[in-house]
């Protein structure tokens, strides 16, 4: 989803995937956040409208994983 969707965007993609939560993603197609269904209720019960871009209700900082690599010689005990 982009990051200039509305909220109502968002919600509707919630809605059609079930799966609780919708990517959203920059021009390059690089993740920025996630818009939640708890992103969702927090947004309305504070008074939020449905026509804002979703970017203004998502979670931001998601955690990235690193791949671990193997030391390059082995430690000893």
């Amino acid at each position: 989803m982009a990051l200039t969707a509305s909220v109502m965007d968002a919600m509707l993609e919630l809605s059609r995937t079930g799966l609780g939560l919708v990517a959203v993603c920059d021009a390059q197609q690089q993740v920025q956040g996630v818009f939640t269904d708890g992103d969702l209720r927090r947004w309305l019960v504070g008074g939020g409208a449905l026509t804002t871009p979703v970017n203004e209700a998502m979670t931001t900082g998601a955690p990235r994983y690193r791949r671990k690599v193997a030391p390059s010689t082995p430690k000893r005990s």
